[in-house]
């Protein structure tokens, strides 16, 4: 679940209810602003909502991907 190039990647976890049980997943999210309020989380909700065709998911967590440092040249 990725959209165009944006600053902020996510590994997000989520689950909803179906008929059947539950469901659970994951995915990579990336987004032009960083994850902090609770607007953020129910805007990544809808996004969940909308991409897997789900009725009630809930984000269960997320976890920021930090860039690697650039790699040190020997001299």
């Amino acid at each position: 679940m990725t959209t165009t190039s944006q600053p902020y990647r996510y590994l997000i976890s989520y689950a909803d209810t179906l008929p059947g049980g539950i469901s659970h997943g994951n995915a990579e999210l990336k987004l032009p602003t960083p994850i902090r309020t609770m607007d953020d989380v129910q805007t990544v909700t809808k996004l969940i909502r909308e991409h897997f065709g789900l009725t009630s998911p809930v984000l269960l967590g997320f976890s920021r991907f930090e860039d690697a440092p650039p790699l040190r040249q020997a001299s």
